[in-house]
């Protein structure tokens, strides 16, 4: 059989499979439906989507006239008053069966269907409550995106394949198999899953609402709205929550934020250890690594920390790009600044972690390494920060505004030496899904605090590979390799307990540095990233050692996929699963009270407790009162008003918010944490809404021009470049 008939019979099956699972998928659709069983009072559903609803009923022991009622007490009616009634009947005799339709404009927490019969009396035997049409096209999507690729690989597989496209590929499978526990129909649970949860759905539901860049996520802290959207980076979660106005749910909206971090970091881990060691080889000895790294994983799955996952895609970058800029070719300080804007736009605290190590690796450059050429070294590493800080102005500007209005989370004082590893811990082979994050002295039971046995194996064999020879003998790639495990090893006394952070806490100054990372025991991210590096080169360099032996890279991948296989089956049978995609939509994470001012008690804020007060005891009367997003309208009759009399609103009183009187702004103060205007004395209309202080706008502009900007220098020049080069 020639080359060509291979490759067809390669591009043929699978395009099969996925044409028949796409079919499958379009022509299984399903209306949301869910049934309570047993006699009850009542029955409350957390969270509905916007749409038609019919409730099927099956009841006994219903007096005469007993009426059923469908509503919630999370919203508030247009006149202010709190809870909304969405529909009514008459049962229509002592038992037997019914249906009721109701329409929701929006998206509702708790509601409720009971009855007028009585307090207590358990009248339903069964409610199914099922959605006229579908809600979530998640099943369309599937299809179509299975489709399109099934027509892809039939008529462009074997040029795909011809074409020297088999590394790419080999990447995207890598991370489509580190994405084997999201192939499902539910969700597993993980530490930080509702906050990340709620902060693509508050995307999706401030930009709904119209406000964009949303900085203040509006349905969080019980729907008063809440800081996380300014202080927290969300540029990568953008084009996820764009997907819930295509009719995405938000459990496949986060399922496909997983899969493609785990893809982006095979890519970029890839080229970037390919940049650095100049090796196809050892690129994907490290993709393989770190994209199926234990600590990594830990991230995704068992932490659910998105944001130091999404940061540890941009490791590798950040290691090309300040290797080049310190002892390659300079002039490719763009990835260092690409690599940090990565990491800056994920998570903050993992920023300040690189900051710490990019500082000891610029000083070992300047006091270790070669003088010459140094004036240029420096000045590709002044426009890499320079670019930063101009790319991400929009976001950091915000963060250093609202941190100096007294948050709470900058007045905690964590005890980091509670939270670090043992090394015991850190090279585990065999890892549980489950557990959570112990303090220091206690190991029995906790999440997995690994960057993998592997790491120990590779590093060996890269001792091994170095053993007896100078180091002026050392390859450039064995060099960078060698310099990564020192690193790495460094990354792994800080987060470990034998590291004096309890002593480094004293100091004030350093106190206020330090405190933020809150568990040390992430420096086992760096960590990851170092040792892969180191690994992949160590491999590589025993097997020319040993005169090209095959059998380490054989043994190192058994090994590793052993480890992952064993670490995915315990997700599959030990977390817990969350299939109700209605009320995943729902989760809203208002637990937390980090971004909140210091005067502020987090149990004062209750969706049942939203309608807008008056500060005293005036008499008003409202009208078209309507609250989307952050935004609040309403119609004021004032009566009999006292002096000083305040309206407060159910808006949490950021700095930001502007209020309107009849089309005139106004001033407004910060009451019972909330934002309070005076009540004015005729009928007047008032809105409100966030806009932020107008240096954001002017950041935000500032930002997209050096984008564009540095996009349009790099085409241009590319342009220019071609047409010197072709006269």
């Amino acid at each position: 059989m020639d080359k060509k008939k291979r490759l067809e019979h390669v591009c043929w099956g699978p395009s099969v499979f996925l044409l028949v699972l796409g079919i499958c998928l379009w022509f299984h659709p399903m209306a949301y439906s869910k049934t309570y069983v047993g006699g009850f009072p009542y029955a409350q559903y957390a969270f509905l989507q916007a749409g038609d609803y019919v409730l099927e009923i099956t009841y006994t022991d219903v007096p005469a006239n007993g009426r059923v009622i469908v509503s919630s007490q999370a919203l508030v009616d247009e006149q202010n008053r709190q809870g909304v009634v969405f529909a009514e009947a008459e049962f229509p005799e002592e038992e037997g069966n019914m249906s009721v339709s109701f329409h929701l404009e929006e998206g509702t927490e708790s509601v409720m269907v009971s009855s007028d019969v009585g307090e207590g009396a358990a009248v339903f035997d069964q409610i199914t409550l099922q959605s006229v049409g579908l809600l979530d096209r998640d099943n369309y999507f599937l299809g179509g995106v299975f489709i399109l690729l099934a027509v892809i690989l039939f008529f462009c597989g074997q040029k795909l394949l011809c074409a020297g496209s088999r590394i790419p590929l080999l990447l995207l499978g890598i991370g489509i198999a580190a994405s084997w526990p999201l192939m499902n129909d539910s969700l597993k649970w993980g530490h930080d899953i509702s906050f990340h949860l709620a902060r693509i759905e508050g995307l999706y539901q401030g930009m709904k609402a119209g406000a964009f860049p949303v900085r203040i996520n509006p349905i969080q802290l019980e729907g008063f709205g809440y800081l996380s959207a300014a202080m927290y980076p969300q540029l990568f979660l953008y084009p996820v929550a764009m997907l819930r106005f295509f009719g995405v749910s938000a459990m496949l909206c986060y399922k496909i934020l997983l899969f493609c971090i785990s893809i982006a970091t095979a890519y970029l881990s890839f080229y970037s250890v390919k940049g650095i060691t100049k090796s196809e080889k050892t690129g994907l000895l490290a993709a393989v690594l770190y994209t199926f790294a234990t600590y990594r994983l830990n991230d995704l799955y068992t932490r659910a920390a998105v944001g130091e996952a999404l940061a540890m895609v941009f490791f590798p970058l950040i290691a090309w790009g300040i290797y080049e800029v310190l002892w390659g070719e300079w002039k490719r300080w763009y990835l260092l600044a690409l690599g940090m804007t990565g990491v800056l736009q994920s998570h903050i605290l993992s920023t300040e972690m690189c900051l710490f190590f990019l500082i000891l690796v610029c000083l070992f450059r300047l006091f270790a390494g070669e003088k010459t050429g140094l004036l240029k070294r420096i000045v590709g590493g002044l426009l890499a920060a320079g670019m930063v800080v101009v790319w991400n102005i929009g976001l950091w500007l915000p963060i250093l505004f609202y941190s100096g209005e007294g948050l709470q989370v900058y007045g905690s004082n964590n005890d980091l030496s509670l939270s670090t590893a043992y090394f015991s811990q850190m090279f585990t082979f065999f890892s549980e899904a489950i557990g959570p994050n112990k303090v220091s002295g206690y190991t029995q039971g906790e999440m997995p605090l690994s960057v993998g046995g592997i790491f120990l194996v590779c590093s060996a064999l890269l001792i091994a590979a170095l053993h007896g020879r100078k180091k002026a003998e050392f390859s450039p790639a064995e060099k960078a390799g060698y310099f990564s495990l020192w690193m790495g090893g460094l990354a792994l006394v800080l987060s470990s307990f034998v590291f004096p952070w309890q002593q480094l806490q004293k100091i004030e100054v350093l106190n206020q540095m330090i405190t933020p990372v809150e568990f040390v025991w992430r420096f086992l991210a760096i960590a990851s990233f170092l040792l892969c590096l180191s690994g992949s080169v160590g491999i590589t360099a025993f097997q020319e050692r040993m005169g090209n032996v095959k059998w380490p890279v054989p043994v190192v991948v058994a090994i590793l996929l052993c480890s992952t296989a064993y670490y995915f089956d315990r997700i599959s049978y030990t977390v817990e699963d969350m299939a109700d995609k209605m009320a995943i939509a729902g989760i809203d994470d208002s637990s937390t009270s980090e971004y909140l001012y210091e005067e502020s008690d987090l149990s004062d804020f209750h969706r049942e407790d939203a309608t807008i007060r008056c500060s005293n005891g005036s008499q008003v009367a409202y009208t078209d009162y309507h609250k989307r997003g952050t935004s609040v309208s309403v119609c004021v009759l004032p009566g009999k008003v006292e002096a000083g009399a305040k309206l407060i609103f159910p808006l949490y009183g950021y700095t930001g918010y502007g209020v309107w009187v009849n089309g005139n702004q106004v001033d407004w103060e910060r009451l019972d944490s909330r934002v309070a205007c005076d009540l004015p004395l005729v009928k007047s209309v008032i809105e409100i809404r966030y806009l932020g202080p107008s240096a954001f706008a002017v950041a935000d502009v500032i930002g997209w021009i050096g984008v564009v900007g540095s996009i349009a220098f790099v085409v241009v020049r590319k342009v220019y470049g071609r047409k010197g080069r072709s006269l």
